[in-house]
């Protein structure tokens, strides 16, 4: 998949298009199933698909925290079969006119069909909805197709809702309106130790700020080269161990490697239980063998297909 960076005014090369509209956080359900009307569209017109999104870091909303980085979205339209992804500064285009801002994806981002969510607005003052990009894009020799809003066990599937699960820890309810497990990616870095010293090893990764964040110990899966392993993580200070900042401890079930320095991908499954303050060592090591226990039971066969892989 390309990706594109987007600056006003300077129009990049780009063969006709349907092109997918929004902010896609969290690449939600409702996000893949606009994806898959977006192909369907592309694929019959014989044309390649793209999206049009703004990096995470834009303040589109009052809102601090962002389910996924720029990054991990990128990723994940590209396990989505998106052809391309064309990134821009909401900051740099929020101040425009919605004409402006059609006339951009038509004619500079070269979108013969502009496809959006039900409640897709654009232009200053968010004054652009469905009904105006079909308009405008009808002016401009395109058209527009709106995809209806996206239900779940009566629920409406929006980010903001999947990011209200998060931050109540409830990962399982999240994952069914995401699609997908809700996944930690970075680095692993360096720690005490500890783990090891105990007969546990974990790997340890950083919680990015203003990333929405659950709390707690969660059964996981780690996809390392042809095989997932299922995992228990802690998210939290640790606080038996000495605390530190919010950060993920994830200890990989029969898993025999050094992984420092590498990037890992893990996958929340369900929610085990509070983070707590061991008094001994021996009733830290006697939980974490109930919970890696819990997690291999619980987990049920790992697939690709389970993790959103494929």
């Amino acid at each position: 998949m390309e990706t594109i960076k987007y600056e006003y005014g300077k129009k990049p090369k780009l063969s006709p298009s349907v092109l997918a509209l929004g902010f896609f956080d969290g690449v939600t359900l409702a996000h893949r199933e606009l994806l898959k009307e977006a192909r369907k569209i592309a694929d019959k017109k014989g044309l390649s698909l793209g999206v049009f999104t703004f990096y995470s870091t834009d303040p589109i909303k009052p809102l601090s925290e962002r389910i996924y980085s720029t990054e991990d979205k990128l990723l994940l339209l590209g396990r989505c079969g998106v052809d391309f992804v064309i990134l821009s500064s909401f900051d740099e285009l929020s101040g425009l006119s919605p004409e402006e801002f059609v006339r951009i994806i038509s004619e500079d981002l070269g979108a013969s069909v502009a496809v959006s969510g039900f409640n897709f607005r654009f232009g200053k003052g968010a004054r652009g909805n469905v009904a105006d990009l079909k308009s405008l894009m009808e002016k401009g020799g395109g058209s527009a197709v709106t995809v209806k809003e996206q239900t779940l066990d009566g629920k409406s599937i929006s980010a903001t809702l999947i990011r209200e699960l998060i931050s109540l820890d409830k990962i399982e309810e999240a994952n069914h309106l995401l699609g997908a497990p809700y996944m930690l990616r970075g680095l692993v870095s360096s720690g005490k130790g500890l783990g090891h010293s105990l007969g546990f090893p974990t790997v340890n990764t950083d919680i990015p700020s203003g990333r929405a964040t659950p709390l707690g110990v969660y059964r996981s899966a780690v996809p390392i080269g042809d095989r997932i392993y299922h995992a228990v993580t802690n998210i939290g200070s640790c606080p038996t161990m000495g605390e530190r900042k919010t950060h993920a401890e994830t200890h990989i079930i029969d898993y025999d490697g050094d992984l420092y320095s590498k990037d890992i991908e893990v996958y929340l499954l369900g929610y085990l239980r509070d983070e707590i303050r061991f008094n001994t060592p021996e009733e830290l090591i006697a939980q974490v063998e109930e919970d890696k226990k819990r997690a291999i039971k619980e987990n049920g066969e790992l697939t690709c297909q389970k993790l959103g892989l494929k």
